[in-house]
């Protein structure tokens, strides 16, 4: 029962909890989960992604090297499919906000997020340039970085910035 119990959650109900237990001691424990359809189970996936994601883009608004804007879009994303509630304060955030609703309408990045961008990839490159990275390391993020920059470079800058 304390099994039954610890499966409860809210939403959720242990329906049919069983233990069997062969002549060789091999143990069977079922446990059947009700209240929680496919549907029930990606919306919690997408929430917890949107979470995680959104966590990710606030630690990387006040830590230099690490981006927010796409960690913000991709809580947008999560949201959209998981929390009305959560999808609509981020897009009506005063931070966040702006940087969704300029890529969902124009595409774009605004020239602060792409100097920010910019400036985290040329940083990362250099730290590793000044800790001496093998070769391998360096082209490795040569590459990564470079087609990174050329996609952030590349995006139009919302019309309102002109």
């Amino acid at each position: 029962m304390a099994l039954a119990a610890a499966a409860n959650g809210p939403g959720l109900r242990a329906t049919d909890v069983r233990f069997t237990a062969d002549s060789i001691g091999i143990v069977e424990i079922g446990i059947e989960i009700t209240g929680l359809g496919s549907d029930g189970l990606m919306r919690y996936l997408w929430l917890s992604f949107g979470l995680l994601a959104l966590a990710l883009g606030a630690i990387g608004s006040v830590v230099p090297l690490l981006p927010t804007t796409p960690f913000v879009l991709v809580a947008a994303y999560a949201f959209a499919r998981s929390s009305k509630r959560l999808h609509n304060w981020l897009v009506t955030h005063a931070t966040f906000g702006p940087l969704i609703e300029n890529w969902q309408r124009y595409g774009a990045i605004s020239r602060g997020a792409k100097t920010a961008g910019l400036a985290s990839i040329i940083a990362v490159f250099s730290l590793s340039l000044i800790m001496q990275a093998s070769t391998t390391v360096l082209a490795v993020q040569a590459v990564v970085l470079s087609g990174s920059a050329l996609f952030i470079a590349t995006r139009p800058t919302p019309p309102d910035e002109g």
